[in-house]
């Protein structure tokens, strides 16, 4: 996640209900931070479209399916990609 959201969020180890209970304190109490947070998260949506996203989802669900390697490219090499739905597809119409 790290990956999508950068410095967007608040981590914690899901397993760990005391980082859990952490995080969703500091966000209940803190309206600076969910502000911020928030402004983040919004700039970090803009580095993404929709064919980003779908070039990223076909690649897990490749590798979820074939047991291929998850290669999930990195946002500016996806910039530079002809990333076409046919493309998406694996298809050239």
């Amino acid at each position: 996640m790290p990956d999508q959201l950068g410095d967007a969020a608040l981590y914690f180890d899901p397993n760990s209900v005391e980082q859990i209970a952490d995080c969703t304190s500091r966000l209940w109490s803190n309206d600076d931070l969910c502000a911020r947070l928030s402004d983040k998260g919004k700039l970090r949506s803009k580095e993404w479209n929709l064919e980003q996203f779908q070039l990223a989802l076909h690649a897990i669900i490749r590798h979820l399916t074939n047991d291929a390697p998850l290669a999930v490219p990195e946002t500016e090499s996806l910039l530079n990609q002809d990333m076409s739905v046919s493309t998406l597809a694996g298809t050239n119409s």
